[in-house]
């Protein structure tokens, strides 16, 4: 398994902060805020999708994992929220398969995008080195 900027620990987030105020409204009036951009396509977002991320338990979470994991994250110091993210997988990595790997692509912001050449050597690499046995 091969993941980018994962959510692997309980996050707390000024919604305020994330989502305009028309869009907060749309989530009062019919439950959810609907996002849509051309990089990512459509999306719902739910009051639940909101208080899941308070809610994951790192343990219960990824002590249920047995494959080898590669967990890709970006360091830029610009990006606080990466940076938490990939601090809360660090202090989580015992808790996968011993074969699993934290790569840290130098420079990059969350979803590491303008180093996605890097990301595809990375992640080719992991593939067939556990595809092959």
């Amino acid at each position: 398994m091969v993941l980018m900027g994962a959510l692997t620990h309980s996050m707390q987030y000024d919604w305020n902060k994330e989502f305009s105020l028309e869009q907060l409204k749309e989530l009062e009036e019919s439950g959810y805020i609907n996002l849509k951009s051309a990089e990512l396509g459509e999306r719902l977002i739910s009051h639940q999708t909101l208080k899941d991320f308070e809610e994951i338990d790192q343990v219960d979470l990824l002590s249920v994992v047995k494959c080898p994991v590669l967990m890709i994250y970006g360091n830029n110091k610009s990006d606080s929220e990466e940076l938490e993210l990939l601090s809360n997988t660090s202090k989580g990595m015992y808790l996968l398969n011993e074969k699993s790997k934290l790569v840290i692509i130098e420079g990059a912001e969350h979803g590491c995008r303008d180093h996605m050449d890097e990301v595809i050597i990375k992640t080719t690499e992991w593939f067939a080195k556990y595809l092959d046995n």
